[in-house]
């Protein structure tokens, strides 16, 4: 096993997702496990289902996204027309179409043959099923939809289905985020070199990466690797390379800092 439906696990858990273990080959759950059952929060877990017993990957969608399931090549490229910057969200190629992830409403699907997956549903993340193994197509964020704001749920309410962020939870993501540089914390990691004033890269700490795989985009914040696909922001990236979940990384990144952010993180705990 070459670990690597462990690695695109740990990405899942790094963006704040809950996952299930689908048996090799075949579409079932793992019982014990379901949308209302049991997930696998920690990369322990992960490493136990996805590496160790080489379970195939299965994502629980919750807290606003949506998985657009098209059957035919032809009617994701119809929606992806009318798009707009909604096209370059993360998007995985499937044995027969695409598995496109939004977050809200994804707009006007009228005419356009496609299965939309909400809260509650389980959808496959990339996995080996019936002798083929899902592509990325577009490794970019997973974007909201106009009507929505930046996505920050994955960092405050992962644990909390349903429940949206406050003003202040999202205000203490954004304390943190300018508290940590992102570029600061991923050379701690790996050595990066400078491809521009904004783009860095170099070899990726979460595999066994012979050629510079791993990037930052130092203007957006986010980072990225382009062999095991783990990418994120920089708690994101705090939680991978301490094997946290992600509400064990916002307690570690703000404590210490001023007075102020302390009492914003005991309100978000509230």
């Amino acid at each position: 096993m070459d670990g690597s439906m462990y690695l695109r696990a740990l990405h899942w858990l790094g963006m704040g997702f809950e996952l299930v273990p689908i048996q090799p080959g075949v579409k079932h759950l793992v019982a014990g496990f379901g949308a209302y059952l049991g997930h696998i929060q920690t990369p322990d877990q992960a490493r136990f289902w996805f590496d160790d017993r080489s379970a195939n990957l299965g994502l629980v969608i919750a807290d606003g996204l949506v998985v657009l399931d098209f059957d035919q090549v032809s009617d994701y490229w119809q929606w992806r027309a009318a798009a707009g910057a909604l096209a370059g969200t993360y998007t995985e190629r499937t044995r027969r179409g695409y598995h496109v992830f939004v977050r809200g409403v994804p707009g006007s699907l009228a005419g356009i043959a496609v299965e939309v997956k909400r809260s509650g549903v389980i959808a496959l993340a990339p996995s080996a099923i019936s002798g083929y193994v899902y592509q990325v197509e577009i490794a970019g964020a997973i974007l909201s939809t106009p009507e929505l704001p930046t996505p920050t749920f994955s960092l405050l309410s992962a644990s909390s289905p349903g429940k949206p962020l406050s003003g202040g939870k999202v205000e203490l993501v954004d304390k943190l985020k300018a508290a940590w540089p992102i570029l600061a914390l991923a050379e701690q990691l790996t050595e990066l070199r400078a491809r521009n004033g904004r783009w860095y890269s170099g070899r990726c700490p979460f595999h066994a990466d012979h050629d510079p795989s791993f990037w930052v985009d130092t203007e957006l914040g986010i980072f990225g690797c382009s062999a095991c696909k783990v990418r994120g922001d920089v708690i994101n990236l705090y939680a991978l390379a301490k094997g946290l979940p992600m509400q064990q990384a916002i307690r570690e990144m703000a404590r210490g800092l001023d007075d102020h952010l302390a009492a914003d993180l005991v309100q978000a705990k509230g």
